[in-house]
């Protein structure tokens, strides 16, 4: 046996946990009930890659940790103006409006 067979492996837990949470945060950032899950997962998964380069684990890990946690990033943000694009719209359309009018109008008789 010599001395870098026992070398310890490489840490690489940070690096792995921002690859991970930045992949699940571009999975639940399009479904609208979560719609913030895309941008806080992401800005956690960016934090954690920078903690692991700064402690020297796997730079290729984290840099892809990095990547991942702005693609969540960039999907949610996406997604929050979709979804707020819609609710502009409903909120404009004139048959919209006429409905509540008469929601309005009924509830005033009663």
């Amino acid at each position: 046996m010599n001395a870098e067979s026992l070398r310890p492996a490489d840490p690489k837990g940070l690096a792995i946990s921002s690859i991970i949470v930045g992949a699940v945060s571009v999975l639940l950032s399009w479904p609208f009930w979560i719609l913030g899950a895309g941008i806080i997962g992401g800005v956690v998964s960016l934090v954690l890659a920078i903690v692991a380069r700064r402690r020297g684990q796997s730079k290729r890990m984290a840099l892809i940790g990095m990547i991942v946690g702005l693609l969540a990033m960039l999907s949610g943000i996406i997604a929050l103006a979709y979804f707020l694009s819609i609710i502009n719209s409903a909120l404009n359309d004139p048959a919209f409006q006429q409905q509540l009018q008469e929601l309005e109008d009924q509830s005033k008789k009663n």
